[in-house]
């Protein structure tokens, strides 16, 4: 079975402390490609604490290059 693909929409304190550990814990059926925050900083800085790919400040832009 193919893994679903996830990005996730803001990086505040909810992202970090549900969103993306959740997703990280269902590694075998999701892969969490991208994160998208207006915060340039906010969003490199969440990618390098969790391990994610890519970082983006638009999401017009993650929805085009992840799919």
């Amino acid at each position: 079975m193919e893994k679903l693909k996830a990005g996730v929409i803001g990086c505040g304190f909810v992202a970090k402390a549900k969103h993306i550990p959740a997703f990280k814990k269902m590694k075998k059926i999701v892969d969490l490609r991208a994160v998208c925050d207006l915060n340039e900083s906010l969003a490199k800085e969440t990618v390098k604490k969790f391990h994610i790919t890519n970082a983006y400040t638009s999401t017009s832009a993650m929805f085009s290059e992840e799919t």
